[in-house]
């Protein structure tokens, strides 16, 4: 029983913050372009500060998406089929650029 006579509540868990869609979704494009697997896509970040710079990661204050929340993110968009509109809308991009 605490001071006040009630019952402890129990502590809640600290939960890690939500990872923004647009920094796995560039962690994905990395993986995809590097040909890296969820591990590797990782590690590469870590190691790679242009990588860090094109998802926006400051290393002081954010930490790397794991390959975990890409593994579930790259099933999310097999599953929905919407990897390959997301392929066909940049390569229609790039076509219209000349590139």
């Amino acid at each position: 029983m605490g001071v006040s006579g009630c019952a402890a509540l129990p502590q809640r868990e600290a939960r890690p913050s939500p990872i923004e869609i647009e920094t796995v979704l560039r962690m994905y494009l990395l993986q995809c372009w590097f040909s890296l697997s969820d591990e590797g896509a990782e590690d590469a970040i870590y190691d790679s500060c242009t990588m860090r710079k094109f998802m926006g990661i400051n290393l002081f204050g954010q930490d790397v998406p794991d390959a975990t929340t890409l593994l579930h993110f790259r099933h999310l968009l097999e599953d929905k089929g919407i990897g390959r509109l997301f392929f066909d809308a940049v390569s229609r991009g790039l076509e219209g650029a000349g590139r």
